[in-house]
């Protein structure tokens, strides 16, 4: 009997999002929108690549505390809860893989960006930072 594969999920663009640091550099990410409750709830489950220059927007229909977990994640990934008018309020830095434990940002959040681990740090992207999108 031959393994069943997992079908491969594919990065899907929907948009460009940017993030103003307090030192004024920009740093740019093609970005993956999951608005509908399905999107969300899916997330980057099962998904064994993404590119330092990818990330997954979450859009929520009201502002809230906002919980997510990593189970079927194969990627660590750093986090950015931000509030409606795009301000970052909290970073949960490089988060386990298939952990089922809830990450809640200390502060409600209208979005949540998804990007690799380490990223933050590498691009000195901290709270109070400013982040906008645009779909194309």
């Amino acid at each position: 009997m031959e393994p069943v594969s997992k079908p491969k999920v594919n990065f899907r663009q929907d948009g460009i999002l940017q993030i103003k640091t307090s030192g004024d550099k920009e740093t740019t990410f093609a970005i993956e929108i999951a608005q509908s409750q399905d999107e969300r709830v899916q997330g980057l489950m099962h998904r064994e690549v993404l590119e330092e220059n990818q990330g997954m927007l979450f859009i929520f229909p009201e502002t809230d505390y906002h919980s997510f977990w990593m189970k079927n994640t194969y990627l660590s990934l750093d986090m950015v809860f931000i509030k409606e008018g795009g301000e970052i309020l909290h970073i949960e830095h490089s988060t386990t893989p298939f952990s089922e434990e809830a990450i809640t940002p200390s502060v409600p959040c209208l979005y949540v960006l998804e990007v690799l681990a380490g990223t933050c740090k590498a691009q000195n992207i901290n709270i109070g930072d400013k982040v906008s999108w645009k779909r194309p």
